[in-house]
């Protein structure tokens, strides 16, 4: 019987151990921008200096934060609408910046 709750306490432990490790390693690893949360990523896009306009989705943003992850000279998509390729090109500005590229 008393072997059984040492088992068992020794089981747990390990398990808040591993756990507690686990915690460690994420929260010194950078994350992608791509990856945070929308408000979180929307708020650090504002505190970078950019507007977003009211018709673009957040959906929309992070396909071109990660469009520019992974190629930041990615160029520009050709679009009619001025707004879309202006918002992308300060969403370069923001991704190199968080990845300390240069802007």
């Amino acid at each position: 019987m008393l072997c059984k709750k040492y088992a068992i306490s020794a089981v747990c432990i390990v398990g808040l151990i591993v756990l507690f490790l686990c915690a460690c390693s994420s929260e010194g690893s950078a994350s992608k921008l791509s990856e945070m949360g929308d408000n979180d990523l929307l708020q650090y896009i504002a505190d970078s200096g950019v507007s977003i306009p009211e018709s673009i989705e957040v959906k929309s943003i992070r396909e071109m934060i990660i469009e520019l992850e992974e190629n930041p000279e990615h160029p520009s998509p050709a679009l009619g609408w001025t707004v879309m390729t202006d918002l992308y090109e300060d969403l370069r500005s923001v991704v190199k910046i968080y990845y300390n590229t240069g802007a």
